[in-house]
């Protein structure tokens, strides 16, 4: 008997009620060129529009390629994701949400290269552009403190956040078993957690081009308040991950938690409407600084990520 031949490369995609991207984001996987093996594993969790129709007419264009489980009930964002990732069965993982797309049709093709002459590599990432829901461009998640050419990424930097948010879509990974603890199936969104499982793996690479357009629009997942109950859902969410990684890095953990804090914190006075108490909770912060181990340095990003342009 044959045995079945794996392709190199999957793409996990992941959607819900998404019938005005879809179409968008599975050409965009389509359109990638390169000289290697693909598979399109989709996770449909449960559509009620038209998204289902829309992905069975590109898996009877591309049936060899287009790998779609469609639910027959909800199983919600991070259940989907972990079922869709433990279905693919390529070498390496890209990613991609159903309402996002890649812009550059090499991607694949410039990650793999590095990733395959970069053995201790566990994954590579990208820049990325936001995009409204008509995919004008917003910004582009610029490089700051010192990311302007392609380098590796302590872990460390990623946990404490000293690097722009790595977006999911850009990323190209190794594929691992990883044991999803039964946490992390209820997190509002695991994409940073599961950059510090794949970073816990090997080396972390940044390529400084943009190959992926994130849209935000109001369904967006990120798209919610800085709420105190989000902040201490974050929190708790990074406690748990410090015990799951068996408190190698509880000292980067900390100051994460400390960013998460002040991010609040500055939140909380820039929505404040009444002059005496916006003083009050600005010198607050002042002071806090200090105590939570952030220079003002990092209060410029906080004021940056506040105002919206991430």
């Amino acid at each position: 008997m044959n045995s079945i031949k794996k392709p190199l490369l999957s793409v996990s995609l992941i959607t819900y009620n998404q019938e005005n991207y879809i179409a968008e984001a599975l050409q965009s996987i389509i359109n990638q060129k390169g000289n290697f093996e693909l598979e399109i594993v989709i996770g449909n969790d449960a559509s009620t529009d038209g998204t289902k129709e829309i992905i069975e007419k590109y898996r009877k264009i591309h049936p060899q390629v287009i790998k779609p489980i469609h639910h027959k009930e909800n199983i919600g964002m991070m259940n989907n994701f972990i079922d869709t990732y433990r279905r693919c069965s390529g070498v390496y993982i890209a990613y991609l949400e159903g309402d996002d797309y890649w812009t550059d049709p090499l991607k694949l093709d410039k990650q793999i290269s590095i990733l395959i002459d970069n053995p201790l590599l566990s994954f590579c990432f990208t820049d990325v552009i936001k995009v409204d829901r008509n995919g004008r461009d917003l910004v582009k998640f610029s490089d700051y403190r010192g990311l302007d050419k392609s380098q590796i990424i302590p872990l460390k930097e990623i946990i404490e956040a000293k690097i722009r948010k790595i977006h999911i879509g850009t990323i190209l990974s190794k594929r691992y078993s990883f044991d999803f603890p039964q946490w992390y199936r209820n997190v509002l969104a695991g994409d940073f957690i599961f950059t510090i499982m794949l970073g816990d793996k090997g080396s972390v690479y940044y390529l400084n081009h943009v190959t992926c357009a994130y849209r935000k629009h109001e369904k967006s997942v990120t798209n919610r308040p800085f709420s105190y109950n989000y902040y201490k859902h974050l929190k708790e969410i990074y406690l748990k991950s410090d015990s799951f990684f068996e408190n190698k890095y509880t000292h980067n953990f900390d100051k994460a938690i400390n960013i998460l804090k002040a991010q609040y914190n500055l939140n909380k006075f820039q929505q404040e409407k009444v002059f005496i108490i916006k003083l009050w909770r600005f010198f607050l912060l002042l002071f806090e600084l200090p105590l939570l181990y952030i220079s003002f340095r990092d209060l410029f990003w906080l004021l940056r990520k506040t105002k919206g342009t991430e």
